[in-house]
């Protein structure tokens, strides 16, 4: 169980790194530009918190947006500041770093150091005590 954990805080190190690069790589091969492309902005008029630290999107379609302010869920219309319906609410700090994985698991990174699991609404929370935190 221990080692998992350190592989998935291996991977918020990581993530914020790779997700750039896969994305100009994806970009870099099309031959349209950006006028040929839909697009909608939205900003704090529109409930986006700022500044944004960490993005992920897991496989029901939410975005997940972590801030300064805290974590956010956005359906592709409303943005929603998000606390878990069980396992106690969300410690005050900045979103560092999150992961979505396939199961639906979203792994939050806060400062300072604190790692919580979202699962299906309850909200798990891994510290330093329990060998489980963010080296610098």
């Amino acid at each position: 169980m221990l080692r998992s954990l350190l592989s998935v805080v291996r991977l918020l190190k990581v993530v914020p790194f790779l997700a750039p690069i896969c994305l100009c790589s994806a970009v870099s091969g099309s031959d349209r530009t950006i006028v040929q492309f839909a697009h909608t902005t939205w900003g704090p008029k529109d409930g986006a918190p700022s500044p944004v630290t960490a993005l992920a999107q897991t496989s029901d379609g939410y975005l997940w947006v972590g801030s300064a302010e805290g974590l956010y869920r956005f359906d592709g219309a409303t943005f929603e500041r998000y606390e878990p319906q069980s396992g106690g609410p969300f410690p005050v700090g900045s979103v560092t770093a999150l992961l979505a994985l396939p199961n639906e698991d979203l792994w939050i990174a806060f400062v300072p150091g604190k790692i919580i699991r979202l699962r299906n609404g309850n909200a798990t929370a891994y510290t330093p005590r329990a060998g489980v935190g963010l080296r610098r």
